[in-house]
């Protein structure tokens, strides 16, 4: 996405300004001899070194390589795999989310994308707020544009008709009430979760505390917390709710609706884009207030690989069509208003409360295996040498032979950006190989 890619590039110049000179060593000999004692946990059990220089063949005419002094396990002395079931998305999930989210002393109504009274009501009180400001300002043309957008809505509300209560639950979309505001859950045709969101969409500026703004949105998403550590986001934040409380909120939310074996992946500041006109005549501001905490998947207490693929060059095969991220993610923005955001990418759930413990493959033998992966590998979409930078021990969901999709253990390979490498920063690779950790054959992954 275009705006993944700009976040990135500002994140990784915000580092090289604020922190030059830190960069790490390359071309270090990888030979040195190990100490003669044999480390404890997973390390020592499959001889994994701290580095490595390996060269696994050609593709196409072009080298892949594995070159790295980042070699990073999990905290654990085992791991293990839970098998998933696609999920359905059915009338009791449905009920379930929505029952949930909206407030209990409230009707849930079917939304069929025509506004009852109510919300023209809402969008009404809209604009002339918005007409008030632009008089603040001395903006004869806003005023006037506003005063026009008022008209519209009351002749418009003549003709709206009541919503019908949400009853078995047989739409794909919902209108209800979160601290007496309007918002929209929109479960997806494709079976891929839920959205939750202000509605409409306009209206998002007063679930957060700022004063004559007419526009907000949260532009927060997966691996900004990095960069909110540099510039200390949390000291800007409007929201009285502590991080920790958030946290809670939404985990007991995800657990309320049935996601469960999840680890939180990230709890960085929601940044909001706000505007004092909804026309844009002005630059927009950045007011921080409340938390974007991103959930995902997990073995333990290990979360999966959480990575962007949309500008990610993966040399694994993929199960359907590429998308967004390497696993299942689960987003809430909360302040002090409660929940006022969910975007939810989950296609499939644990069928069973078993764990299969797995038995992993020593290293050198990994390499060796990998590199017979390649003696039979053909990318036309590789236009250089490879050099993963990046090795990880972790979990990723796969498609087993069986049919099966399984939460297992691999092996991520990736290449980063020097500045992301040097502080472990996995979201936005450049390449990206996933290797089964016990049989070091390729896998298809899932991706959400």
């Amino acid at each position: 996405m275009i705006i993944n890619n700009l976040k990135k590039t500002a994140f990784l110049l915000l580092i090289c300004v604020a922190l030059t000179g830190c960069q790490r060593k390359v071309g270090a000999d990888i030979n040195e001899e190990m100490d003669d004692y044999a480390e404890p946990g997973l390390r020592g059990e499959l001889n994994i070194p701290e580095k490595e220089s390996f060269e696994f063949g050609e593709t196409n005419g072009k080298k892949i390589l594995l070159d790295t002094e980042n070699i990073i396990l999990p905290e654990t002395d085992r791991m293990e795999s839970i098998r998933y079931k696609e999920i359905q998305i059915d009338r009791d999930y449905k009920k379930k989310v929505a029952e949930c989210i909206f407030d209990k002393d409230n009707e849930i109504y079917e939304y069929n994308g025509k506004l009852s009274k109510e919300m023209h009501d809402e969008n009404i009180c809209y604009y002339k707020k918005c007409e008030d400001i632009a008089k603040k300002q001395g903006d004869k043309d806003a005023v006037e544009a506003y005063r026009e957008m008022a008209a519209e809505e009351e002749q418009k509300k003549t003709q709206a008709a009541p919503l019908h209560p949400a009853g078995e639950y047989e739409s794909d979309s919902y209108i209800g009430y979160i601290d007496g505001k309007t918002f929209l859950l929109n479960f997806t045709e494709s079976g891929d979760g839920f959205e939750l969101k202000r509605y409409p969409e306009e209206l998002t500026y007063d679930v957060i505390h700022a004063d004559d703004i007419t526009y907000a949105y949260c532009i927060t998403e997966y691996g900004d917390g990095k960069e909110q550590e540099l510039i200390q986001t949390n000291e800007l934040n409007r929201a009285e709710i502590s991080k920790e409380e958030a946290i809670k909120e939404a985990g007991d939310f995800l657990a309320d609706i049935g996601i469960g074996n999840v680890m939180m992946a990230e709890a960085a500041t929601a940044e909001w884009l706000c505007r004092d006109l909804a026309l844009g005549q002005n630059e927009e501001s950045v007011i921080y207030d409340g938390y974007y905490i991103t959930f995902t998947d997990a073995v333990e207490s290990n979360p999966a690989y959480l990575g962007f693929c949309d500008e990610t060059n993966i040399l694994s095969p993929i199960e359907g069509d590429q998308r967004s991220m390497t696993s299942q993610s689960y987003e809430v923005n909360i302040n002090d208003n409660g929940i006022v955001g969910i975007v939810c990418r989950q296609r499939y759930q644990k069928s069973d409360s078993k764990t299969d413990q797995q038995v992993l493959m020593d290293w050198d033998k990994l390499l060796g295996t990998v590199s017979l992966e390649f003696d039979n590998y053909s990318n036309d979409t590789i236009s250089g040498d490879i050099i993963f930078n990046y090795a990880r021990l972790t979990y990723c969901m796969t498609l087993q032979d069986n049919g099966e999709f399984v939460l297992s253990p691999v092996w991520v390979f990736l290449s980063l950006d020097e500045i992301s490498l040097e502080y472990q920063i996995d979201a936005y690779p450049n390449e990206m190989l996933i290797i089964d950790a016990c049989t070091g054959k390729f896998i298809t992954i899932c991706t959400f």
